[in-house]
């Protein structure tokens, strides 16, 4: 039994010495573990803050682009609308030189016909006094030749009862 007991123990010592070998290969194995783990979280913290920094910059970026873009775009509407209010007031003063022309040339026609009209009415008067002094005339005339003619016949009948009663 002696023999058993050492040979118990031998097996019992090998076993112990393959166990101790499992241990030492497992605590090996979980060091390289949790070097690993220690390895990837510090290479998930790096890309997280390396993703931050790329998202601020990406972010800081595409703001400054449309502040860019929102200023390229009120420059030109601010173009736009002065090239607008250029031509409105260009279309305005073009618009009132118009009407002052017409309005000059109406005051003028205006004149012209007003003087056209005074003409017309003073060469009127001067016919219808013509005409008036001609009417008088003619009805002096007139008269003239029926007081001659009146005369003449009384002239005439005195002389025809003169001629009767002699």
């Amino acid at each position: 039994s002696l023999g058993e007991t050492q040979e118990a123990l031998s097996q019992s010592e090998k076993r112990e010495e393959k166990l101790n070998n499992e241990v030492s290969v497992m605590t090996v194995q979980e060091k390289d573990l949790k070097s690993q783990m220690e390895e990837m979280k510090r290479s998930g913290e790096e890309s997280l803050k390396n993703a931050e920094n790329t998202f601020e910059e990406t972010r800081k970026s595409l703001l400054d682009e449309a502040k860019k873009e929102y200023q390229e775009l009120e420059k030109n509407m601010n173009l736009l609308l002065e090239g607008e209010r250029k031509a409105y007031k260009e279309n305005m003063e073009e618009n009132e030189k118009q009407f002052n022309n017409l309005n000059a040339e109406f005051d003028d026609l205006k004149e012209k016909s007003i003087a056209a009209l005074k003409a017309s009415e003073e060469k009127i008067e001067k016919m219808k006094q013509e005409f008036s002094s001609k009417l008088e005339e003619a009805k002096m005339r007139a008269s003239k030749e029926k007081d001659s003619i009146i005369k003449k016949g009384q002239t005439m009948i005195k002389a025809t009862k003169k001629k009767a009663a002699d």
